[in-house]
């Protein structure tokens, strides 16, 4: 079973949702990366693209791949991007936004990583002028801000003989598994209550130190004034907001039999307020966000690989290596390296752009 052509067809044919209609274009760049990894094992022979062209005959990327590959004399160590294959990155770009908090939510002002740009931090007043009356004055006070770089970035690695096989295809499982770990962490880090983020690595939360009201109860009612009290915590126009909040929140609020609650559940809304779900979401918790007041730098995902390389087969490497690390040679041991990194980073513009509605039990 060709996997990238079925998917490809399905795409054709209309059938698929969103994200889903670039998963042809995902798995076929996970395929173009294996192909890198195989042109250098001295076995399969052939150029990545002569390997791509083999492995995944009936696929329709494959004038983008040969308009676009790089020969495999320029693709030593981690200077192998796959970046030349473009539209196809793009592709797994979008394959994975709407897997993700960030990606399901339109409004954020975007803004370019490491420049500055203007921050209105109180704005001006307007006011009735009678006849003949002078005009009064108010102050808009301004800063500048800028977004540094932070970057998410993780590496996997694979055995020649994954990268040979078919069935389970290697290319499917490398897309998958990259969008799910790359879909994980944004999330949480977007999310998490208790994310206080790292100076030089990686950003707070829009969550952290936000304001922050208790549920009252448990019962429709209760849900009435709680989600009141929520949106009163909001100081900013609500220009773009959103309401994040667990899959199975989403489920149990929509069992409220409560006007306010007539389109609750997963996909839907509370009082004309999209629900975004997430199970990176805090427990309990509903969040409501105005993405309008949200700064936002997002840059595309780079993928890199190679087989000339030893590694710390960990997911908390020693730093700076010691003589007691214990390091793993990737050519010795047959495998290759895949690395995925996405410069992102984010900032509220203005306080009282989210809060938080904690200790929710609420059920039909």
């Amino acid at each position: 079973m060709n996997v990238l052509r079925d998917l490809n067809e399905t795409v054709s044919r209309g059938t698929v949702g969103a994200g889903r209609a670039f998963a042809g274009e995902a798995a076929a760049y996970a395929g173009f990366i294996v192909a890198k990894c195989l042109s250098k094992d001295g076995i399969s022979g052939g150029s990545p693209v002569d390997i791509f062209a083999s492995r995944f005959p009936g696929t329709s990327h494959l004038d983008i791949v040969r308009r676009t590959a790089i020969p495999p004399g320029s693709m030593t160590g981690w200077g192998s991007s796959v970046a030349a294959a473009a539209p196809l990155a793009s592709g797994f770009l979008a394959y994975i936004r709407p897997k993700t908090i960030i990606g399901r939510m339109a409004g954020f002002r975007t803004v370019p990583l490491n420049i500055s740009v203007a921050r209105v931090t109180s704005g001006t007043t307007a006011y009735w002028v009678g006849e003949g009356k002078p005009t009064p004055l108010s102050a808009m006070v301004l800063d500048s801000i800028s977004l540094p770089p932070a970057k998410i970035g993780g590496i996997v690695c694979i055995t020649r003989e994954l990268a040979r096989s078919s069935d389970p295809d290697a290319a499917t499982l490398i897309r998958d598994d990259l969008a799910a770990a790359v879909t994980k962490l944004a999330d949480s880090a977007f999310i998490d209550p208790a994310s206080a983020g790292v100076a030089g690595v990686s950003p707070p939360s829009v969550t952290y130190g936000a304001a922050t009201v208790a549920s009252t109860g448990s019962t429709a009612d209760a849900f009435a004034k709680d989600f009141t009290a929520l949106v009163a915590l909001i100081t900013t126009g609500l220009v773009a907001p959103y309401l994040v909040m667990r899959p199975t929140m989403a489920v149990a609020l929509a069992g409220l039999n409560i006007p306010l609650c007539a389109n609750a559940g997963i996909g839907g809304n509370i009082g004309g307020i999209p629900i975004v779900t997430s199970v990176s979401a805090p427990a309990n918790t509903i969040v409501l966000i105005d993405a309008g007041e949200i700064l936002m730098a997002q840059g595309p995902i780079e993928l890199d690989t190679t087989e000339a390389a030893n590694l710390e087969m960990t997911s908390t490497p020693t730093d700076p290596p010691v003589a007691a690390t214990v390091m793993i040679s990737l050519f010795q041991q047959n495998l290759f390296a895949i690395r995925a990194v996405q410069f992102v980073n984010w900032l509220a513009a203005r306080p009282g752009s989210v809060a938080l509605l904690t200790g929710l039990t609420y059920g039909p």
